[in-house]
């Protein structure tokens, strides 16, 4: 079962985009959830308990919880400690591995008892008698525990198969330097001819037609602003993208002086989205 879980939790990133996506990405939380807040912590106590006498089924559920929850905050520090990050692939391979190496350490250690005596989990439950023989405590435990993870897994079908509006947002950015999000322009003469990579991904709902305009703006005279260039049309089909370099000359000297990359879209009122460079101009 530990197998399977493990195998479907790597892989169901790269099944999403089948045909029956949607059946997999449902199927994505309860897996998910199984995989990240309980195996690991399932593991751990049965490593540590592995006999039948050791703790009862309540216990063990609660433990796996609590347990998992720890890992989890460790797992974090660590991967954000190394180099590579806190990312999705790091972050699928170390859960994973950990997992696997758990779940080896647990088989070598059940291995030394005999059958009787190590703890297996029932694959045959019957629930009404296993509910029966629970205490007035106990049942209010399982309750607890029960309310919880249907709250879990409710806000994990919201997050995942609710879209949020964000997601059908334009994508809009400048890059500086050899295509990256970094080296923009810092510093200028009046009249040095400065350029960046204005990018626009369409992520709305419908085809779109977008232009920018370019703007200076004195730091220290809201009333000083002079219009560098008007950059477009541009028909982007729904997830369609454009990106080209824009070119624009400082007018004036000034620290702290700000250069306004203004996004419009035709069919909306007002700028639709706003980028803002901050440079310090020096006279001829």
């Amino acid at each position: 079962m530990f197998g399977i879980l493990l195998l479907l939790g790597v892989l169901f990133p790269s099944l999403a985009e089948v045909p029956a996506g949607w059946l997999v990405k449902a199927l994505q939380i309860p897996l998910g959830l199984a995989f990240v807040l309980y195996i690991p912590g399932y593991l751990l106590q049965a490593l540590f308990f592995p006999k039948q006498a050791d703790l009862d089924e309540v216990e063990r559920a609660g433990l796996s919880l609590g347990l998992s929850l720890a890992i989890i905050v460790l797992l974090a520090l660590l991967l954000d400690a190394l180099p590579w990050g806190l990312r999705p692939w790091p972050i699928i391979l170390a859960h994973s591995g950990l997992v696997l190496l758990l779940g080896l350490t647990v088989a070598l250690v059940r291995w030394r008892f005999p059958g009787v005596e190590s703890y297996r989990p029932a694959l045959h439950p019957r629930p009404r008698r296993w509910w029966a023989g629970l205490s007035t405590g106990e049942k209010v435990a399982m309750s607890g525990m029960g309310g919880a993870l249907l709250l879990a897994l409710l806000i994990a079908a919201w997050v995942f198969l609710i879209p949020s509006p964000g997601e059908f947002m334009t994508e809009y950015y400048i890059l500086g330097k050899d295509g990256l999000a970094e080296d923009y322009p810092r510093a200028a003469m009046v009249g040095e001819t400065l350029t960046v990579t204005m990018g626009i991904t369409n992520r709305e709902r419908a085809a779109h037609t977008y232009y920018v305009e370019a703007w200076a703006q004195d730091g220290w005279d809201a009333t000083r602003r002079q219009q560098l260039g008007m950059f477009g049309p541009f028909e982007l089909a729904v997830g369609e993208t454009v990106e080209l370099p824009l070119s624009w000359g400082m007018p004036w000297a000034g620290e702290d002086q700000q250069v306004e990359f203004l996004l419009f879209m035709i069919g909306e009122e007002g700028v639709y989205r706003e980028l803002r460079l901050w440079l310090d101009v020096e006279g001829p």
